[in-house]
């Protein structure tokens, strides 16, 4: 693991680590929207039938993976966080759904051609440090796709970005044509890779996967405002 990973690990495992019960004690306020945000998942990907394969890349404390679970799905989980995962278990006990959750590296992990969907949600693409690890991580979900099998992914979207920034934070330096944050940002991810419509094309296609949309991540019916950034969402097919 990198440096810049690590230091991204430890510093979401003390988060997760203080705000424990905190997160725990919240889901059921958030139940509402995460039924909504998980419907929206299911029209993108065309989900139309249960005890499909899902893998949550990134998964966190594993909101997403625990509702397809409920939804009757078979669900693996995927995050480097050992506390994101260990607020997942306790979260899915509660909700009595038994997703399997790992402890993992997006970089590291495949399934031979198992898996029905793949999520890569939450704008999570972009932290690694160069353009192989993301290049690795698009051929590990490729690998893991069965024929016919879909990956979501979202993404901030790059043309946006270079005239507005991200989140008011990360802004385009082209010296290292990354967007890097302000330096009063205390948050863990201090740098974004993005890539644009054309560059994620091509990754997919060198990928065996083929686009089959792409649009905006927010704009759906009861939608919040939205945010002072872009992002969109991309469905790919494993050829």
């Amino acid at each position: 693991m990198n440096t810049k990973i690590k230091n991204i690990v430890d510093e979401f495992q003390k988060s997760f680590g203080d705000n424990k019960e905190k997160i725990i004690e919240s889901f059921e306020k958030f139940y509402p929207r995460l039924c909504k945000t998980v419907d929206q998942f299911e029209k993108l990907l065309e989900i139309k039938t249960a005890h499909c394969n899902i893998l949550d890349l990134a998964c966190g404390t594993g909101p997403v993976a625990i509702e397809f679970s409920k939804r009757g799905h078979n669900v693996t989980g995927v995050d480097c966080t050992p506390a994101a995962i260990e607020i997942a278990k306790e979260l899915s006990h509660k909700m009595k759904v038994t997703p399997t959750w790992i402890v993992g590296d997006m970089r590291e992990i495949t399934w031979s051609m198992n898996m029905d969907y793949v999520l890569l949600w939450d704008v999570i693409f972009g932290v690694l440090e160069t353009d192989d690890e993301h290049y690795k991580v698009i051929s590990n979900i490729s690998k893991s796709l069965r024929p016919g099998g879909r990956l979501l992914l979202e993404v901030y979207n790059k043309e946006f970005a270079k005239n507005h920034g991200v989140q008011d934070t990360f802004f385009y330096n082209e010296n290292l044509n990354s967007f890097v944050s302000k330096d009063d940002h205390k948050g863990p991810i201090k740098s974004l890779k993005l890539y644009s419509h054309e560059e994620l094309t091509e990754m997919f296609r060198t990928n065996q996967l083929k686009l089959v949309k792409s649009l905006k991540a927010w704009g759906y019916p009861n939608d919040p405002e939205g945010p002072p950034w872009r992002a969109d969402y991309f469905i790919a097919e494993k050829i």
